[in-house]
């Protein structure tokens, strides 16, 4: 059946329903929505088959799609607007400083979202500091990947500065960013220095627990790190396991860290911890400890972060020691085994 315009309007309304078609109607003259009004009163004389009125909204939906479509290439409909009513001169230079702010946002995006393979083609060839500023602002698994495959010496190098802020100049930063399209507004901005120092600290620790993974004893990344630096090697090894990440402990390793530490450091540790960590160690308790442990939260009532700190701390310390001991091992994205 072959509808004209005024018909497919009146059935597309009376599928829509009510409350949908009010928003349109709304909208409409009142000489169409009289024009409309007559054309559904018609449909009572003249029913429209099911078929029709699927076709009818399969048009709709299709005419729907299409401008979704044009609102997706909105860059070119901006290009267009901007051109007629700037000019194409003023309105192309406005776009390129629109493009240039939305980098300076995030000079490393475009780094962040390539392959290791990828990334490691881009910084070949560039300076140290240059790829260790990129490295910080990439995935750590990533970043790994890439030192993974350069020389043992290479490797220790861009960790170092990867850890080390006080590599990474205000200039440096801007050179990168420049490279990214980011040019003056990322020194306006004042953008692309890299994480805070603690940030770094745990992003290199996070390279180099994916990095250690295949790796043991005194060969280890870590251990070549402590022999160049020790007191940043010990900084990155505090971070390379802290409180929450005990969730990934295994539940006969958590029982072996858990059976260290008394019920009253547990409960301080609880105050100010994520619920999935608290799941974790309150659940691989026997039911006594863990009423227990509970009621002592509850007495202790409120205490300073330090104290929580403080005795979150001592768990992790734990936890350390058994992998020192070489009684635990963890691998990142895998449970911690407990070694026999």
């Amino acid at each position: 059946m072959k509808l004209d315009g005024r018909t497919k309007a009146a059935v597309l309304v009376l599928a829509l329903g009510p409350e949908a078609a009010a928003d349109a109607l709304r909208c409409m003259s009142p000489a169409s929505l009289q024009h409309l009004a007559k054309a559904v009163s018609e449909l009572e004389r003249q029913p429209i088959p099911p078929e029709a009125v699927d076709a009818v909204l399969g048009e709709f939906r299709a005419d729907l799609e299409r401008r979704a479509q044009g609102v997706a290439g909105h860059q070119r409909a901006l290009r267009d607007l901007l051109g007629t009513t700037l000019g194409p001169e003023r309105g192309e230079a406005l776009l390129q400083e629109l493009e240039r702010e939305r980098r300076a946002e995030n000079p490393f995006q475009d780094f962040a979202e390539l392959e290791p393979g990828a990334l490691a083609q881009v910084l070949e060839g560039e300076l140290p500091q240059v790829q260790a500023l990129v490295l910080a602002n990439v995935p750590a698994s990533t970043a790994a990947a890439v030192l993974a495959e350069r020389p043992e010496d290479e490797r220790l190098d861009l960790l170092l500065r990867l850890a080390r802020t006080e590599d990474v100049s205000p200039e440096l930063a801007v050179e990168v960013g420049a490279a990214l399209g980011a040019g003056r507004a990322a020194r306006r901005k004042g953008r692309g220095r890299g994480p805070d120092p603690s940030e770094r600290l745990r992003r290199a620790a996070n390279v180099l627990n994916e990095l250690e993974s295949d790796e043991e004893g005194e060969g280890s990344l870590l251990e070549r790190l402590r022999e160049v630096d020790e007191g940043l090697a010990e900084k990155i090894e505090e971070q390379m396991f802290v409180f929450d990440d005990v969730a990934q402990l295994d539940a006969r390793s958590l029982q072996k860290v858990l059976s260290q530490i008394e019920g009253r450091v547990l409960a301080m540790a609880l105050k100010a911890c994520d619920e999935v960590v608290a799941e974790k160690l309150l659940g691989n308790l026997s039911k006594r400890a863990r009423q227990a442990v509970i009621e002592e939260k509850e007495l202790l009532g409120p205490q300073p972060l330090a104290a929580v700190q403080e005795a979150q701390a001592e768990i992790t310390s734990v936890v350390r020691s058994l992998i020192h001991s070489g009684q635990l091992t963890l691998q990142r994205g895998k449970e911690a085994q407990l070694v026999e």
